[in-house]
């Protein structure tokens, strides 16, 4: 089984930010691994090749593959003329992080208030966000998860469309939206009106503090009875129709039964009039509030019923930077079932963790990813061995060597060997391309050295049986079958090929 994820809403990308938007969505997908991976049959052998995503001609790219996890779900495709994502089943690893983050950006960018969910639950988690400013080098914010008003709506508009009575809807599901661990910066007049519009309210509101919005609200509602006694019918007409008009023409209103209650909505929003005449008139809020919701002001100017210190508190804390995450923190994967039945035989070893040196491929030489010392003295191993084979070979005549023959044989060893290794496709053309030049040459034979050299410790990926999912991480991710990905991913990345290999 596998999890889904999706955009609850319209994708209304402004225009003058949808080419933006495209290219950090593909850098996005990229960055986090996902490949596509082409098929290759050749001298009676099967490989396949991957290479980052990126759009066809049609501005349409699709995948199903996510580098970091090697495991294949359903095919997600990005449609960059409509800036939409679709995608089925994700599972819950490296390929759903990058697939949820992906929807994240969608509601980053989107006017609409709309969110990213996963399992029809709203994705509220910081971590997403974090990674995309560090990837993308931004400073996003949750701030629109803080307009919690424009968020219920569109909840309860939705739900209506699937047929859900939506005045039946909770009023603790507006906690849904507020991103994890910023809890304490919601509140407001927002919250209380969710909190009304779904409970009503009550006489002890009558007890409210002056100067408090509670007792604002208890005030309207008496006034709202009083003029709904003598024609209800008629009343609400005369309100319905007083929240349609803009502000001035509200505010110009005299010589009416409702002139103070005119007043009151330069400060009071539009809904309040609605819920509280729900309740002193009895009908459903939320089925009412959907037929004119889109036709009442929003240009009332709203008081501040807490402290300073407080409203400050709130805003500095819904605007402030989220901070930045690093990929590898970010696909840090440590699940309940990650390392679940790990093999004694190597249960003495450490947990498998991505680390930037699994990053190699996108290594650029910038900050963004830093190879460990370890890494690095790996490298250096691997070039001392290298210089050994090209050293041996340089004397040799290499004008029959069959490149294509020994590349396949190579990486088809390599899978048979380790499973799911592939190489990128970038490299192996390049090196069919350079297919009698002895320092690619000595580069296959050292790859073929270090199959020899790390299957003992590749072995363990026998013990993969059924979905490679319910495996262990660290019987997928063992440690000879990264030192291959790792090589592959080195070879691929020619820049820093050739700062240590020389070519």
């Amino acid at each position: 089984m596998g999890s889904f994820a999706t955009y609850n809403g319209e994708v209304t990308i402004p225009e003058d930010k949808k080419q933006e938007f495209n290219e950090n969505m593909i850098k996005l997908l990229q960055l986090g691994g996902m490949v596509e991976i082409d098929e290759v049959n050749l001298h009676g052998k099967h490989i396949n090749l991957i290479r980052p995503v990126e759009l066809d001609d049609e501005g349409i790219c699709e995948f199903n593959y996510n580098y970091f996890e090697d495991d294949p779900w359903d095919t997600a495709r990005f449609y960059s003329d409509t800036n939409r994502l679709i995608s089925g089943k994700i599972g819950s690893d490296e390929f759903s992080f990058v697939i949820c983050a992906a929807y994240l950006l969608i509601e980053l960018y989107s006017d609409d208030y709309g969110w990213a969910e996963t399992d029809g639950e709203v994705i509220n988690d910081v971590d997403y966000v974090q990674w995309i400013n560090y990837i993308l080098n931004k400073d996003f914010s949750m701030k629109k998860r803080f307009e919690l008003w424009k968020l219920c709506e569109s909840l309860y508009m939705k739900e209506s469309e699937y047929g859900y009575q939506v005045s039946g809807l909770e009023f603790n599901r507006v906690f849904e939206f507020v991103p994890s661990r910023y809890e304490e910066y919601m509140g407001g007049t927002e919250l209380a009106d969710i909190l009304y519009s779904s409970k009503g309210t009550d006489e002890t509101m009558a007890e409210a503090p002056e100067n408090t919005y509670a007792a604002e609200v208890y005030s309207l509602k008496k006034k709202l009875e009083a003029f709904y006694q003598s024609d209800p019918n008629e009343g609400q007409k005369c309100i319905w129709n007083m929240i349609t008009l803009p502000r001035e023409q509200r505010k110009s209103i005299t010589g009416t039964a409702y002139d103070e209650l005119a007043q009151i909505s330069l400060r009071i929003a539009a809904r309040v009039y609605v819920y509280l005449s729900s309740e002193i008139l009895n009908f459903p809020f939320w089925e009412e509030w959907k037929k004119i919701y889109k036709d009442v002001y929003q240009d009332e100017e709203v008081m501040s019923y807490a402290s300073d210190e407080i409203v400050k508190m709130r805003i500095q804390g819904q605007t402030a930077s989220l901070g930045k995450k690093r990929t590898s923190e970010f696909l840090r994967n440590d699940g309940y079932f990650t390392f679940h039945n790990t093999p004694d035989e190597i249960k003495y070893k450490d947990n498998y963790y991505i680390s930037d040196d699994d990053l190699m491929y996108w290594w650029d030489g910038t900050e963004t990813i830093v190879l460990s010392d370890k890494m690095i003295n790996q490298i250096k191993e691997w070039k001392n061995y290298y210089d050994d084979i090209l050293t041996s070979n340089k004397d040799e005549d290499y004008s029959n060597y069959d490149m294509l023959n020994n590349l396949i044989n190579v990486l088809n060893k390599a899978e048979a060997c380790y499973k799911r290794v592939f190489a990128f496709q970038n490299m192996f053309y390049e090196f069919l391309e350079n297919s009698k030049d002895v320092r690619y040459i000595s580069a296959i034979k050292l790859f073929n050295y270090i199959i020899e050299d790390k299957k003992q410790d590749g072995q363990i990926i026998e013990k993969v049986s059924g979905y490679w999912s319910n495996a262990s991480k660290n019987v997928t991710f063992n440690e000879g079958r990264v030192t291959i990905k790792r090589f592959l991913s080195l070879m691929a990345n020619k820049v820093l090929r050739e700062q240590y290999f020389g070519f």
